[in-house]
């Protein structure tokens, strides 16, 4: 797991919400007929996709702030010279 997903369950925790993803990983079973489960959670797999969609876009969206920010300050500073 990395850093920033940890870090992101670290603010969670802190916020009320569990900070263990072994403490509540997302909804319980429903059971369907005389005891058979049927799992409501994805796959594997799908979670690695997941996390890698969301800390790239994470990392995109930092950098649009980041580019945003350096455009507003030679902006303002431009006629300063």
């Amino acid at each position: 797991m990395s850093r920033i997903v940890r870090c992101v369950l670290g603010l969670m925790g802190a916020m009320g919400r569990p900070a263990a993803l072994g403490e509540s990983a997302g909804p319980r079973p429903s059971r369907v007929g005389t005891g058979s489960v049927l799992p409501t959670t994805a796959s594997p797999e799908e979670h690695h996709v997941l996390e890698y969609f969301f800390e790239v876009l994470l990392i995109l969206v930092c950098v649009g702030v980041l580019a945003f920010t350096g455009l507003a300050v030679k902006k303002l500073y431009q006629g300063q010279r």
